[in-house]
């Protein structure tokens, strides 16, 4: 292990960012020093830099290969991962780990199991990359086209309380997605404007040669502290008045109809962590929590449970993703009905990014307000969705998916 003391926070991450930048593929997790309340983070901000090795595909392989693992791997899970043998993720072994502890002024930079003499190249890299001004290109807006109409929208809203009321399920999360032609090959540009307007606690950038992602999510999936297991699900959403903000956290905190969403994930939550923690071991420790964003206000709430002794990996992410606040109650009925009802495949949207340690300790987000890149066919997406239950207007279920993806869209 290497350690490098720095005084500036911004730039010591702006340094590691284009120095990531470098690399064929790179995972950066950035807390970006927001609602310390919530996110309880172990690290300020790590990263994965290069390609040692990628994990395989097949459930099987890849979960016994994450046990025997004695390093760090870092990446992303599809949405559908769990549908098939087959699953859809970038996981992999980096070369070097680059972390920045919470609370602390060094970064320390990790041979991930690499020879020394390239562990002594890269930080000499990393080193010399301190001096070079390099220059972040010109943002420019594409032109996004709706892949689902307002007016389809609307009509499918309906559908969704139809189902409802005949007692189908009792709560969908229906999403839809946005996409443009773009000829640039990176959206890091993007990354560094997106997280400095509005910063958030499980902000991500990840690259690799197909594809690039820029992630500015406020929302946990699953963190796992030793036999702590701690799910933070997202529901109810209103907008953050900049003089009267203190009027709009109490609608949102006296709102039935979000507390009935949340509250609805957070049983989902409970039940999925039941299958691997010990009994009465699963509480909720916040419950309603109004947490206060750029332009943004939500309702979050905190679910834990000591794990089982012996259950591994899999075991959890069997359990648990995708995770109930993307996906709705019941999950399994819900999901076959999301597969019908939107217009694209979610892939990495409403999936999870982050990092396993050597140790099997993890920490992933919700890939939500995000923008991706198809760099093979120059296509830049992003996706949106809300939940819908009985209670639902359509007109202002739509209204708060332009309000979520507002953010994303000031970059522009």
């Amino acid at each position: 292990m290497f350690k490098i003391d720095f005084d500036n926070l911004d730039l010591i991450k702006q340094q590691i960012y284009l120095y990531a930048e470098t690399f064929d593929t790179a995972c950066v997790c950035d807390s970006r020093e927001i609602n310390s309340a919530l996110n309880k983070n172990t690290y300020e901000l790590i990263a994965g830099l290069g390609l040692k090795r990628k994990l395989p595909n097949t459930h099987n392989h890849l979960f016994q290969e994450i046990e025997d693992n004695q390093y760090w791997i870092f990446g992303n899970m599809n949405y559908q991962s769990m549908e098939n043998e087959i699953l859809k993720h970038f996981l992999f072994e980096p070369k070097i780990v680059l972390m920045i502890e919470t609370n602390s002024n060094s970064l320390q930079l990790i041979n991930n199991g690499i020879g020394e003499s390239d562990f002594i190249n890269i930080i000499s890299g990393f080193k010399e990359f301190e001096t070079i001004n390099a220059n972040i290109s010109t943002i420019v807006k594409p032109d996004f086209k709706a892949q689902t109409s307002y007016e389809n929208y609307l009509k499918m809203v309906e559908k969704i309380k139809r189902d409802i009321i005949e007692g189908v399920y009792y709560e969908m999360n229906y999403c839809m997605a946005f996409q443009a032609n773009y000829e640039k090959n990176s959206l890091l540009d993007i990354h560094f404007t997106l997280v400095k307007n509005s910063p958030a606690p499980f902000a991500a950038y990840f690259k690799n040669a197909e594809f690039n992602l820029t992630c500015n999510s406020p929302e946990r999936f699953i963190k796992k502290n030793n036999d702590l297991l701690l799910s933070q699900p997202i529901k109810g959403t209103n907008h953050r008045s900049e003089y009267e903000n203190d009027i709009q956290i109490e609608k949102l905190k006296k709102s039935e109809k979000d507390q009935a969403e949340n509250v609805m994930i957070v049983d989902l939550v409970r039940n999925d962590l039941a299958k691997v923690c010990k009994t009465g071991t699963i509480k909720v420790s916040e419950l309603f929590g109004v947490y206060t964003f750029k332009s943004l206000n939500h309702l979050i709430s905190s679910v834990e449970g000591k794990l089982k002794s012996g259950v591994r990996f899999a075991e959890i992410f069997r359990s648990l993703f995708p995770m109930g606040s993307m996906t709705g109650a019941p999950k399994i009925e819900v999901m076959k009905h999301i597969d019908l009802y939107e217009d694209v495949d979610r892939g990495i949207y409403s999936g999870c990014l982050g990092y396993i340690a050597p140790n099997k300790d993890f920490d992933f987000n919700v890939v939500i307000r995000s923008l991706e890149l198809d760099k093979q066919k120059h296509i830049i997406s992003y996706k949106v969705g809300g939940a819908i239950t009985y209670d639902s207007n359509a007109e202002e279920e739509y209204l708060e998916c332009l309000l979520k993806a507002k953010n994303i869209l000031a970059v522009f």
